[in-house]
């Protein structure tokens, strides 16, 4: 199949239900996959012009990212970009950049050009599309907005506590310990504190914790985040990529950093583990 054949091929494909549109794909043979992988937009666009504003990637990606990607723009042309997104993260993006508020709504073929010319500078060419992503059993994080993937995080960093605490003999410290802790996190604690424990994580020195909540909680979201990178170790990088877009690029970058620095790699299993039960919390 050539570019031109793709194109129209791809046009067609998005005018399918989302569950139809993901069977169809992993039907496709590699090489027809590697053809549409390399189009940006659909080149059929009279035709289609509801194409011409599909920007379903765009709202999965937190809106931290799109700062280094809009740098060198004018204002003007900054608020153009913003218009494409919604209210809510309009605001946010406004705020970031640093321009005034605009009301007003570009035109389709504008919103085209514009999608086409953010989606070159967010997306890198090698990376494929979540819909034709291979089989993988942390797949299903993408589903996760980001307020749910943080409260994963805060739920898997708890196995450091459940770690410290089986050293701990003063009560009163282990009162404070759960009165700071959130809900879900001493939901999560109590079922979990009689897991076999594989891997012996670096101290939490609860000891000399100063008792602020917002302390002990911060410390429990960093454990978290290398505990879920370590669960990425030897992930395909188009779903670390897709799975750290969700987060800001704070988070991620420190996801990034660590994925290489894994203990023990038979412990993959181990933490991934922790990760799909982290989820199952979150989502009942």
């Amino acid at each position: 199949m050539d570019q031109k054949g793709g194109a129209f091929f791809s046009t067609l494909l998005v005018q399918l239900p989302f569950e139809l549109r993901k069977r169809t794909l992993a039907c496709l043979p590699k090489e027809t996959l590697s053809v549409l992988c390399e189009i940006e937009e659909p080149i059929v666009k009279e035709r289609f012009p509801t194409i011409l504003t599909s920007g379903g990637w765009l709202h999965k990606i937190h809106y931290s990212w799109f700062h280094e990607a809009l740098k060198g723009f004018s204002p003007r042309a900054l608020s153009h970009f913003v218009a494409l997104f919604p209210p809510e993260r309009k605001k946010k993006l406004e705020i970031l950049l640093g321009i005034s508020p605009k009301n007003f709504s570009n035109s389709p073929f504008s919103s085209y050009f514009l999608l086409a010319k953010l989606k070159k500078r967010i997306v890198p060419k090698t990376i494929i599309s979540e819909e034709i992503l291979s089989p993988h059993p942390l797949n299903e994080l993408l589903a996760l907005s980001k307020e749910h993937l943080t409260s994963l995080i805060n739920l898997i960093g708890v196995h450091d506590v459940i770690y410290e605490i089986k050293k701990i003999v003063d009560k009163t410290l282990l009162e404070k310990i759960y009165y700071a802790l959130l809900p879900k996190q001493l939901a999560f604690l109590k079922k979990y504190s009689n897991r076999q424990i594989r891997w012996s994580p670096p101290p939490l020195s609860l000891q000399q914790w100063n008792g602020e909540k917002k302390t002990l909680l911060n410390t429990i979201h960093d454990r978290g985040l290398i505990r879920f990178s370590y669960a990425l170790y030897e992930v395909d990088k188009n779903l670390i990529w897709h799975i750290t877009h969700i987060l800001d690029t704070g988070r991620a970058k420190k996801i990034l950093s660590h994925i290489g620095k894994i203990p023990n790699k038979q412990l993959v299993s181990y933490f991934r583990k922790q990760v799909l039960e982290a989820k199952k919390e979150i989502s009942s």
